[in-house]
């Protein structure tokens, strides 16, 4: 498979707080490496814009899309690769914590949701 001919968008699918921006960082660094420019320039700041934004870029072709997102998305996405970050739930929940000063309910809360997350990405 070739970047940029047969694979448009490169989706950095993953539970918050598991290393995805560093990823989503390091895979636009790759991607620029081959002389490709990595899409789309301004990142959007929401799941449903960015998603958006890849879907379109794979019908467009016009380049690599390297996109992050927190939300399921289908994994048959055509012209796609993905990448999921892991780290283990309490290390995710401390770290969820202490980022949103949020207490120990909420941590449980974000736990149940990256467990449901992970489970769709394992899928």
């Amino acid at each position: 498979m070739t970047l940029g001919i047969d694979i448009h968008a490169i989706w950095i699918a993953s539970v918050p707080r598991t290393g995805s921006m560093w990823t989503f960082n390091v895979v636009r660094d790759l991607v620029r490496s081959t002389g490709q420019p990595a899409l789309p320039e301004i990142v959007p700041q929401g799941d449903e814009e960015m998603e958006a934004i890849g879907r379109q870029g794979i019908a467009a072709a016009d380049g690599v899309y390297v996109l992050k997102l927190h939300t399921p998305i289908a994994a048959d996405l055509e012209a796609s690769g993905f990448i999921v970050t892991r780290r283990d739930i309490r290390d995710s929940v401390v770290s969820f914590m202490r980022f949103t000063h949020a207490g120990f309910d909420a941590g449980m809360r974000f736990a149940a949701g990256a467990i449901r997350l992970d489970d769709h990405y394992s899928r």
